[in-house]
């Protein structure tokens, strides 16, 4: 397994910044990464937006590497992947729907009602499920939160940058 470190610049160019052998569950990995970044010159202070699989070690380490200069955006599609995989499929499509829905708002607070909602009427019969739903919240909807362009929110929304440029790389 790879971890890539990919960035974006004004133009909206991708630039590969690292690349480290490891998973973004490995907390050693993932800080490693991002220790060498600072080491060459990413400043640590300057507000950024990463954003990320999911991976719990990974947000920490961005967090205690990049402090509150960090806004994280956790990937819509490993979310919705993994809510999907807890549910019966009958009930996929209209989940799918109502997660859409939310992400497409421009309104934060809104898109986090019906998120909530959602799993409100979820608990009763999958309750793992609502929680998955839940964990993560706030940096599912980072992107809305910072009032992006929806054009721009589809593809800073998801890893698909990073998965593209691997996808090359391998």
């Amino acid at each position: 397994m790879l971890v890539a470190a990919i960035g974006v610049d004004g133009e909206g160019n991708k630039h590969p910044l690292a690349l480290v052998e490891g998973a973004t569950e490995n907390a050693a990995t993932v800080q490693a990464l991002l220790d060498n970044l600072v080491s060459r010159g990413l400043a640590p202070t300057v507000p950024r937006l990463f954003i990320a699989d999911g991976a719990k070690a990974l947000s920490k380490a961005i967090r205690r590497t990049f402090g509150s200069a960090a806004a994280i955006q956790r990937c819509q599609i490993h979310k919705a992947r993994n809510i999907m995989e807890r549910l019966p499929k009958e009930h996929h499509a209209a989940t799918r729907r109502v997660l859409r829905q939310a992400w497409e708002l421009d309104d934060a607070d809104k898109a986090e009602k019906l998120i909530r909602n959602l799993a409100r009427r979820l608990d009763q019969q999958w309750p793992g499920v609502a929680a998955s739903i839940l964990e993560g919240l706030d940096e599912i909807l980072t992107v809305v939160r910072l009032k992006l362009p929806k054009e721009l929110r589809r593809s800073l929304a998801c890893t698909n940058i990073a998965e593209n440029m691997m996808g090359t790389i391998r």
